[in-house]
């Protein structure tokens, strides 16, 4: 009888906490400064036109929590989907694109050096040479052989 009610006990905390740990946020992945990256994410936030000018930055959102990511495209190269040359001016909210570049001094700023725009019009990635399995909603991953990526597969 006794150990059924510490068993019972037990069960009873363990469904109480649980729900709890599930709704809990995942740590993000912070990369050191100065590491090359690559990010294939979706723009949440086209470069803004100002006066004459266009912004050289933009956001792009990664996971399926839409974790944001500003990039900065000084001195990148940019391409359209049919591989020729674009400008910033070109770039527009929900198109995938995937970025080259190093982690700046916050780990959500991209200093990037390349830019491809790989959809106009898809919701997810599939269909692209970028896919990955299980990450349908883009990733950021560290490059010169590193396997670690952004978010972690369930």
């Amino acid at each position: 009888m006794h150990r059924s009610f510490l068993m019972l006990t037990a069960v009873g905390v363990g469904l109480v906490v649980a729900p709890g740990w599930a709704a809990r946020p995942h740590a993000a992945m912070h990369y050191p400064e100065g590491t090359r990256v690559v990010i294939v994410g979706r723009v949440s936030s086209q470069p803004r036109n100002v006066k004459f000018a266009h912004e050289r930055k933009m956001q792009v959102s990664v996971g399926p929590r839409r974790a944001d990511y500003t990039l900065h495209l000084n001195d990148a190269k940019i391409f359209g989907a049919n591989g020729g040359e674009a400008q910033v001016s070109d770039l527009r909210d929900r198109w995938w694109v995937r970025a080259e570049g190093r982690v700046m001094d916050d780990a959500k700023r991209i200093d990037v050096s390349r830019v491809r725009v790989l959809s106009k019009t898809r919701d997810n990635l599939k269909g692209t040479a970028y896919y990955r399995t299980g990450m349908a909603h883009g990733y950021v991953t560290a490059v010169a052989g590193s396997r670690q990526t952004w978010p972690r597969r369930r």
